[in-house]
C-alpha cells in the first residue's frame, strides 16, 4: 500500500528528510534539489532551507555585495519590499532572524529620529512590523547595524513590543542600538539569552529591560562604559568579553553583589602587535583588573592563558573554591619573561643579519676587490709602456 507524502506528520516527514540527505556531501544543494520535486516535498525542505533567514536591508557598499541584486547603502523601496514578500512567503519555516540595516552612506549620515538615512528608519518601520507579525514560529532574532559609535539605531516602541508578543529565546543586538527618548521599555520575559555587542552606555537601557536567564556582553574600545549591574534574580549565566588596553577604569564596571547565584566568565585581553610588549602590557593589565570589578578578586578565579588574556571566573557553587590569583605578585616571572623575549629579538636580529645584510657586505667587498685589481691592472700597464 503506498502512502502519499503530504498525509505524513510534519515531524516525520523531516526526519524522512535528514535520512536522505545523511552523509551528503552538500546537504544544502540536496534540499534544493529535492525541493523542487514536489509540493509536499518543497513544504519540507523549506524547515531546513529557511529555518534560519536573513533580511538585508542595507548592507555596507564596500566590500561590494553579492549577488549584484543584494542591497546597498542606499533605501530602495522595490527591492527591500520584494525581500519582505520573500520572507512573507516563507513566514511559516523561519525560526531565527537576522535583520541588517547599516544606514545611509557614512558622509551623509543623518541619525536624527524619522530620517531615512538612520538606521532602521521610524517611517518605513510599519512595513517591516507587518511582515515581522507574520513570522509565527520565531524564536531567536538578530538586529544588525553599522559598529561605529557615530551610528545609532533607534528601537521603536512597536517593535518591542512585537518582540514581547512571540516565544523569543534569544535576542541580539550588533552595532549602537538605543531606545527613543523618553521611553522605558517594558520587560521581556521569557527570554534565555541576551546578547549587546558593543555593550556601552547607549545600550544599557535595552539590557535592563530584558530579565533573561544568560547575558553575553563584548565591549568595544570605543565606546563609553557604564557600571554593569545586574539584579534580575532568574539571571544564572554571565559572559563578558572586554580588551583592557587603552582604557582607563577611575570606577569600576562590573559589580556582581546582587546575583550571587550567577555564575560569571570575564575574559579580558591585552592584545599586542609585537611579542617584546607582552610583559608591559600584562604588567597594566593586572594593575586594571582590580580597578574594573566592584568586589575583591580574592573571591574570584584569575586566570591568565593564551598569553594575552585573562579569563575571570566564579562559580555559584558551594564547595567552589577559587584556585588562581595570577594577578597577584609574580614579579619574577614576568621579569624571566621579559628577558626571554628580549633574548628572543636578539636572536631574530642576528639571524636577520645573517640572512641579508652579511651576504650584501660580502658581495660589497668582492666588488670593491675586483675593481681595486682592475686599478692595479691598468696602472701596471701605463708603467710598462712609460
Amino acid at each position: 500500500m503506498s502512502t502519499n507524502l503530504s498525509t505524513l506528520p510534519p515531524d516525520l516527514r523531516i526526519d524522512i528528510l535528514y535520512l536522505f540527505v545523511a552523509g551528503s556531501r552538500n546537504e544544502w544543494a540536496d534540499c534544493i534539489t529535492l525541493s523542487l520535486v514536489c509540493r509536499s516535498l518543497n513544504e519540507t525542505c523549506g524547515t531546513v532551507l529557511f529555518r534560519s533567514y536573513h533580511l538585508d536591508l542595507r548592507v555596507p557598499q564596500h566590500p561590494k555585495p553579492y549577488p549584484p541584486g543584494s542591497a546597498r547603502d542606499i533605501w530602495d523601496e522595490e527591492l527591500i519590499r520584494i525581500r519582505l514578500a520573500h520572507l512573507q512567503s516563507k513566514a511559516q519555516f523561519v525560526r531565527i532572524l537576522n535583520v541588517t540595516d547599516v544606514g545611509g552612506p557614512f558622509e551623509l549620515r543623518d541619525d536624527s529620529l524619522g530620517s531615512e538615512l538612520a538606521p532602521f528608519p521610524i517611517k518605513y518601520m510599519l512595513e517591516l512590523l507587518t511582515t515581522l507579525r507574520m513570522l509565527p514560529n520565531v524564536t531567536s532574532v538578530t538586529f544588525t547595524t553599522a559598529m561605529s559609535p557615530k551610528v545609532k539605531a533607534v528601537v521603536p516602541v512597536d517593535l518591542w513590543d512585537w518582540l514581547a508578543s512571540i516565544n523569543l529565546l534569544n535576542l541580539s543586538f550588533l552595532g549602537n542600538f538605543v531606545a527613543p527618548p523618553d521611553v522605558m521599555f517594558q520587560p521581556l520575559e521569557g527570554v534565555n539569552k541576551l546578547t549587546i555587542y558593543p555593550a556601552s552606555l547607549l545600550n544599557k537601557l535595552i539590557l535592563d529591560a530584558v530579565p533573561t536567564n544568560r547575558v553575553h556582553l563584548a565591549y568595544s574600545e570605543d565606546h563609553e562604559l557604564f557600571l554593569y549591574k545586574p539584579t534580575h534574580p532568574q539571571l544564572h549565566t554571565i559572559d563578558i568579553e572586554i580588551d583592557v588596553l587603552g582604557r582607563q577604569f577611575p570606577e569600576p564596571i562590573f559589580d556582581f553583589s546582587e546575583v550571587p547565584h550567577a555564575a560569571i566568565e570575564v575574559d579580558a585581553s591585552f592584545h599586542v602587535d609585537y611579542k617584546f610588549s607582552i610583559p608591559n602590557a600584562w604588567r597594566e593589565a593586572k594593575t586594571k583588573l582590580q580597578k574594573m570589578f566592584f568586589e575583591d578578586l580574592s573571591g574570584l578565579d584569575v586566570d591568565r592563558f593564551k598569553t594575552t588574556c585573562v579569563r575571570i571566573v566564579r562559580s555559584p557553587k558551594a564547595e567552589w573554591k577559587p584556585e588562581k590569583q595570577d594577578h597577584i605578585g609574580g614579579e619574577e616571572e614576568d621579569e624571566r619573561e621579559a628577558e626571554r623575549m628580549q633574548a628572543y629579538y636578539e636572536m631574530k636580529a642576528r639571524d636577520s643579519y645573517d640572512q641579508w645584510v652579511s651576504p650584501v657586505i660580502l658581495k660589497r667587498d668582492v666588488i670593491f676587490y675586483c675593481i681595486k685589481c682592475f686599478i692595479d691592472i691598468a696602472n701596471c700597464k701605463g708603467n710598462v709602456t712609460g
